[in-house]
C-alpha cells in the first residue's frame, strides 16, 4: 500500500537548481521566495502566483494552473458545482470557442499536449505536459479561459448528460460509494461532508446562472497558482505570463473564506453501503488534523507500517491469513481536518465483525504498545526512497506540489524529508494515541446484497481503494491505450545513449538518462497465459502471483524486508504471451536489485500455504468480476473474436474459478520448472545507469540459467465472424458498458500497422477524435468513448471500441457510432486529419518518453515486437512518412463493417406494459439468512425463477423467520405458471409459504434452462 501512501503525501524533495539570468521584465513581479530549486514569483498587479522549477536537459515541462477552490467551497443547492465548472472550462471561450476548434482541447491536442483536469475537497487544477516549445502556448490559454469562459444554456445542456454518466460510473463502484457515505457521517457541518462530485438533486438542479456565480466567485488570479516545471526558457515563460496574466484584475471582491468547524466527534458512527457483489469491504475512518499540522509526518509513517504489502501489519494479520483480497491504510489530508482509512477487501472465508475485529485489534495494539525500531527504519527507508523516485518527470513533481498548494502552503512538500527523519518511536505511539480513538471512529461496511441495494448500483471488479479518494477528472485518461506507443517527435535522440548486448540467450539493453539515482527496469522471460493448458487457464499468473511469496532460501516477510529495506520495487505479471517484470531501484542498489531479481525468478518455492491463501483472495477478486459489466463485457468480446485455443480468448469467472481449484503446488513446481529459464529473456534499464556494471550483474546471476528447447506454437490470425449484436444481462445496473470489436489480422510488427494506428487515431484514440468529439461534446452522449488495436503484440489481434450510456440512451448511442463507423469507412480520413494526427501522435510519443520507467517500458516493447532498441527514435519519423492514401487503404484492408461483434452489458430493461413483479417468500431459521432471485427464464409453459439463500453471519439464536425478495421482470407472457428453484438450502424441514425445488448447485437444471429465454428484471423498490 506504499503507493498510495506516497501519492497522498503531497511532498516531494527537489534538488537545488541554478536559475538563467533574471528577465527584463521583473520589475512586474515580486520574487516571493526561492528555494531548493524553485523560484516563487508574485504577478504584482494581480495577486497571481507563479512557481518556476527548470531541470536541465528535460525536452518537456508541465504547465499547472491550480485554483484554491474546490467541494469544501460549496453548500447545499450547488454541491457539484466546482466539478461541472470543471467540466465547462473546456466548453470554449469568447475568444476560442468550440464551433472555430480554437478552443484548449483542440490546441492542446493539435500539439500532443497530455492535458486533464481534476476537481478535488479543497482545489481545482488545470494541466498540460507538452514539449518545452509549447509553454507559452499553455500560459496563454490558461489566462484567456480564467476570465472569459463561455459559459451558455447549450453548452451546460449537453455536458450536463456527460456529467450524469460520469456520476452513474462513480456510482458503479461500491468503494467509491462507501468512501461517500464514510465522509457524509464523519462530518456533520463541516462541507467535507458533501461528495466533490456533489449530491444528485443539486446536481439536477445546476443552471448557468449557479455557475456563472460561482466562477466570479473563485476564478481569480490572486485566487490561482500557476506552476511550470520541467524543461523551459524562464524569460519567455514569464514573458508570456506578464503578456497574458497581467491584463487580468484581481478579484473585485475578497475571495470567500470558510469558517466553519466541525464539532468534536465523540461518539463511534456506523454506517453500510449495500451493493450487488459477492464479497464486502470495512473501513475504519479516524479524524486527522489539517494538512500543515506538524503531527502529519509521523501519521504518515503510522500509515506505511500499518498499510505496507506483504510486511504492514494489517497484511499480516488479514491477507497472510486469507481473511482479506486487499488491506490498506492511508490518510486522506485535506487543508481543514480529514481522515485515515485503515480497511480491508473481505474474502470469502471472512465477515465483516471478523475484519473489524482484527482491525480494531491491531489498532489497540500500536496505541498500547507502539511499534519496533525495524518498523519504523523500514517505513523511513521506503518513503525517503519514493521522494527521490517522485523526481523522475514533470508530472509526478506537479502532480504533488498541486497538493501541496492545496494544503495551502506549496513549500510544506519541501520539508517532508527532514520531517520524517526526525520522527522517533515515542511520536508514531504518540499520535496513535491521540487519534486512534474508538469514541472517534466512523465504520463503513461495504455490504454484497442485492436484496437491499439500491436499483442502479454496479459493483466494480477492482478489490484495491484506489477508487476511493480519486479526484474527478474531465477527460477520464486513456489509461487502456499507454501500452500504444502513440500514447507516450522528433526532438527524440536516445540512440547515443542507448547500449546492448546478448548475453547467453539475453536480450539486455540500457539508456542513460538525466534522471538523478533512479533506474527503472523492464523484462520479461516468453512464457505467457497462452502457455497454460485448458483447465489450468490461472497456472501462468498464479505462477507469477507466487514469485514473490517465498524462494528456497527466504519466505515471503524476508523478501518483502529485502525490497523494502533499500526502497526498491519489483512486481510480476502474467500477461497473454509472456511473463512480465517491472521494478526501480537506486543506482547504489543495482547489485543488489538484480540479485534479487534472479533469486525470485529462479528458486521459488511454492508452499502450500500460501498458495491456499492467494486462492482465497484470488476468488473473492473473480466472485466480483460476475458482476462487473467492464470486465463482462470485455470478455464475451474476445470469446466471440477467437478460438478457445487462442492467446487472446479470456476465460470466463465460471472457467477461472475452476481452473484455481484445480492447481496444486506440485502444478505450479512443474510449470516453472518446464518452461522457465533465460532464453528468450529481454531485460531494459533506463535511467541513471552504469553499462558495464549491470551487464557484469546480469552476466553472473543469469548467464548459466536455461530454459528447455521448444518450439513457439504458429498463432494463425483469426478470420471476421458474420456480424453480430449481444445482449448481456446483469440485473441493478444503470451504465451500460459496449464493446465492438473486429479481427484485422495486424500485428504490432506489421508494416501497415502505423498507417492502420494513424486511421484508428483519428476515429478514436484521444479526446478531440470522431468519436468523443461527436458522441460526447456534439450530442452528449457517454462520459467516455474511445477505440483501439490490441491483442498485436506477438499475435494477429483485432480493433475494438468502449463505451458507456445510460440505458435510455444505449439505441441511441448504438446510432451514433454506426454512422461515425460507417463514415469513417466509406468516406475515410482527410489529408488535414492525418497530417494532424501524425503531430499529435508524436508531441504525445514525446511527452510519454519523459519518465525512466516509460523510457524502460516502451523500449522493451519494441523488443517484443523483433526490433532494435533504436526503434524509439525511428518510430516518429517512419509515422511521419505515412500518406492520407496509406492511411484509406490501411481502413479498407483491415476494417471490416460487416463482421463486427457488439456486446452490450447491464440492465436492458425497458419500461414497456409487459413488466411483472415476481416475489419469493421463504420461511429460514433464523434472521440471519438473505434471499436473492438471481435469474429468471421463460419457456412457452412456464417461468423459471433462480434464487440463492446465504448466511454468512453466525446468529446463536434460532427463531423461525420469513424473508422475501422481489423483482420486476420483462415477460413476454406474465400469465404462465412460475416454478422456484432455491439454491444454498442447508435445514431438513420445508416452507410452507411456495412450491420450491431445492437444488445443489444451477448444474442441475441446465438442461431445462438451456432451452428456456433468459428474462431480463430489475431490483422492485419498495
Amino acid at each position: 500500500m506504499n503507493q498510495f501512501t506516497l501519492l497522498l503525501c503531497f511532498f516531494i524533495l527537489l534538488s537545488p537548481m541554478s536559475f538563467a539570468e533574471k528577465p527584463t521584465n521583473m520589475s512586474y513581479f515580486k520574487l516571493l521566495e526561492a528555494a531548493e530549486g524553485i523560484e516563487a514569483y508574485e504577478l504584482k498587479n494581480n495577486g497571481l502566483t507563479v512557481l518556476l522549477h527548470p531541470i536541465e536537459d528535460m525536452p518537456v515541462a508541465t504547465v499547472m494552473l491550480t485554483y484554491q477552490v474546490g467541494s469544501r467551497n460549496e453548500s447545499e443547492g450547488v454541491t457539484g458545482a466546482t466539478h461541472i465548472l470543471e467540466h465547462m472550462m473546456f466548453k470554449g471561450t469568447h475568444k476560442n470557442s468550440v464551433k472555430s476548434e480554437m478552443d484548449y482541447s483542440n490546441q492542446m491536442e493539435r500539439i500532443g499536449a497530455r492535458s486533464n483536469a481534476t476537481t478535488y475537497y479543497d482545489r481545482t487544477n488545470y494541466y498540460a505536459t507538452l514539449a518545452s516549445k509549447h509553454v507559452p502556448l499553455a500560459i496563454k490559454l490558461e489566462a484567456d479561459r480564467m476570465r472569459n469562459l463561455d459559459l451558455n444554456e447549450a453548452a451546460l445542456a449537453s455536458e450536463m448528460i456527460v456529467v450524469r454518466n460520469e456520476y452513474e460510473r462513480r456510482e458503479n463502484n461500491p468503494y467509491a460509494t462507501l468512501q461517500k457515505k464514510i465522509f457524509s457521517t464523519a462530518f456533520e457541518k463541516h462541507p467535507y461532508h458533501h461528495p466533490v462530485i456533489g449530491w444528485k438533486k443539486d446536481i439536477e438542479s445546476i443552471t448557468v446562472e449557479k455557475l456563472q456565480n460561482f466562477y466570479d466567485r473563485f476564478y481569480w488570479p490572486n485566487n490561482a497558482v500557476l506552476s511550470i516545471i520541467g524543461g523551459f526558457d524562464k524569460q519567455e515563460t514569464l514573458d508570456a505570463v506578464l503578456e497574458h496574466f497581467s491584463p487580468i484584475s484581481k478579484s473585485p471582491e475578497p475571495i470567500p473564506k470558510l469558517s466553519i468547524q466541525e464539532p468534536e466527534q465523540t461518539t463511534q458512527r456506523t454506517v453500510r453501503a449495500h451493493r450487488t457483489g459477492q464479497v464486502g469491504a470495512v473501513i475504519i475512518a479516524h479524524k486527522v488534523p489539517h494538512g500543515l499540522h506538524s503531527d502529519w509526518a509521523a501519521l504518515l509513517l503510522l500509515s506505511e507500517i500499518l498499510g505496507a504489502d506483504k510486511v504492514g501489519r494489517l497484511y499480516k494479520a488479514l491477507d497472510d491469513k486469507g481473511l482479506a483480497s486487499a488491506s490498506y491504510a492511508f490518510p486522506i489530508r485535506l487543508k481543514d481536518p480529514g481522515l485515515l482509512f485503515i480497511g480491508a477487501s473481505l474474502t470469502t472465508e471472512s465477515s465483516h465483525e471478523q475484519i473489524e475485529a482484527i482491525i480494531n485489534q491491531e489498532i489497540d495494539s500500536l496505541v498500547k504498545a507502539g511499534i519496533s525500531e525495524a518498523e519504523l527504519k523500514r517505513a523511513k527507508t521506503v518513503f525517503q526512497t519514493n521522494l527521490i523516485y517522485a523526481r523522475d518527470g514533470s508530472q509526478q513533481i506537479a502532480d504533488l506540489l498541486n497538493d501541496a498548494i492545496a494544503l495551502g502552503d506549496w513549500k510544506e512538500f519541501l520539508n517532508v524529508s527532514k520531517l520524517i527523519d526526525q520522527v522517533q518511536r515515542e511520536d508514531l505511539q504518540r499520535v496513535a494515541k491521540k487519534y486512534l480513538k474508538e469514541k472517534g471512529q466512523t465504520i463503513g461496511w461495504y455490504i454484497p446484497d442485492i436484496d437491499t441495494a439500491e436499483f442502479g448500483d454496479q459493483v466494480s471488479h477492482t478489490t484495491s481503494p484506489e477508487n476511493f479518494n480519486r479526484p474527478y477528472y474531465f477527460n477520464e485518461p486513456y489509461t487502456k491505450l499507454d501500452f500504444w506507443e502513440n500514447d507516450f517527435q522528433s526532438d527524440i535522440n536516445f540512440t547515443p545513449k542507448i547500449r546492448e548486448l546478448t548475453i547467453s540467450d539475453i536480450h539486455f539493453a540500457s539508456v542513460a538518462m538525466s534522471v538523478d539515482q533512479v533506474i527503472s527496469c523492464t523484462g520479461s522471460i516468453p512464457v505467457g497465459d497462452s502457455t497454460a493448458p485448458q483447465g489450468h487457464e490461472l497456472l501462468a499468473d498464479l505462477t507469477a502471483s507466487m514469485l514473490d511469496k517465498g524462494t528456497e532460501s527466504m519466505d515471503r516477510f524476508e523478501i518483502a524486508a529485502s525490497l523494502n529495506s533499500l526502497g526498491m520495487q519489483l512486481q510480476f505479471e502474467s500477461v497473454e504471451n509472456s511473463l512480465v517484470f517491472r521494478g526501480r531501484f537506486l543506482k547504489k542498489d543495482s547489485e543488489q536489485f538484480i540479485k534479487l531479481l534472479a533469486e525470485l525468478l529462479r528458486r521459488p518455492k511454492f508452499d502450500h500455504d500460501v498458495l491456499k491463501n492467494l486462492k482465497t483472495q484470488l476468488r473473492a477478486s473473480i466472485l466480483e468480476l460476475e458482476s462487473s459489466t467492464d470486465f463482462i463485457s470485455g470478455n464475451q468480446l474476445s470469446r466471440l473474436l477467437y478460438s478457445s485455443d487462442h492467446p487472446n480468448y479470456q476465460a470466463n469467472p465460471a472457467e477461472l474459478l475452476a481452473s484455481l481449484e484445480a492447481i496444486s503446488t506440485s502444478d505450479l513446481s512443474d510449470f516453472h520448472q518446464n518452461y522457465y529459464g533465460s532464453t528468450g529473456m529481454k531485460i531494459v534499464f533506463a535511467g541513471d545507469v552504469n553499462f558495464p556494471s549491470l551487464q557484469k550483474h546480469i552476466r553472473n546471476q543469469f548467464s548459466n540459467w536455461k530454459s528447455k528447447a521448444r518450439a513457439l506454437p504458429k498463432i494463425e490470425a483469426q478470420s471476421p465472424s458474420e456480424k453480430q449484436f449481444i445482449e448481456y444481462f446483469i440485473p441493478d445496473k444503470t451504465s451500460v458498458s459496449v464493446r465492438m470489436g473486429t479481427n484485422t489480422s495486424l500485428k504490432r510488427s506489421d508494416p501497415k500497422y502505423i498507417a492502420f494506428s494513424v486511421a484508428n487515431y483519428i476515429l478514436g484514440g484521444n479526446f478531440n477524435a470522431r468519436l468523443m468529439k461527436s458522441i460526447r461534446q456534439k450530442q452528449g452522449l457517454t462520459y467516455s468513448i474511445y477505440s483501439f488495436h490490441t491483442g498485436d503484440i506477438l499475435t494477429p489481434g483485432h480493433w475494438e471500441l468502449s463505451a458507456s450510456f445510460a440505458p435510455k440512451l444505449l439505441d441511441q448511442g448504438l446510432e451514433a457510432i454506426q454512422s461515425e463507423l460507417l463514415d469513417w469507412y466509406e468516406e475515410g480520413v482527410t489529408d488535414k486529419e492525418v497530417r494532424q494526427a501524425i503531430e499529435t501522435m508524436k508531441g504525445k510519443y514525446l511527452v510519454g518518453l519523459s519518465q525512466s520507467h516509460t523510457v524502460a517500458n516502451q523500449i522493451h516493447s519494441f523488443m517484443l515486437r523483433g526490433f532494435a532498441p533504436s526503434y524509439i527514435d525511428i518510430y516518429p519519423k517512419l509515422l511521419n512518412r505515412v500518406s492520407v492514401n496509406q492511411t484509406n487503404q490501411a481502413i479498407q484492408s483491415y476494417f471490416n463493417p460487416e463482421s463486427i461483434q457488439t456486446i452490450a452489458v447491464g440492465s436492458l430493461i425497458s419500461d414497456a406494459d409487459n413488466l411483472m413483479d415476481i416475489q419469493l417468500t421463504i420461511e429460514v431459521p433464523n434472521p440471519a439468512w438473505k434471499l436473492q432471485i438471481t435469474e429468471i427464464y421463460e419457456t412457452d409453459s412456464e417461468l423459471l425463477v433462480l434464487a440463492q439463500i446465504d448466511s454468512k453471519n453466525a446468529i446463536t439464536s434460532q427463531v423461525i423467520s420469513t424473508i422475501s425478495d422481489t423483482v420486476t421482470a420483462e415477460l413476454k407472457d406474465g400469465n404462465k405458471p412460475i416454478q422456484y428453484y432455491l439454491i444454498g438450502k442447508k435445514w431438513n424441514w420445508n416452507s410452507p409459504k411456495n412450491s420450491v425445488v431445492f437444488i445443489e448447485s444451477r448444474e442441475a437444471i441446465q438442461s431445462v434452462i438451456k432451452k428456456a429465454t433468459r428474462a431480463k428484471f430489475k431490483k422492485k423498490i419498495s
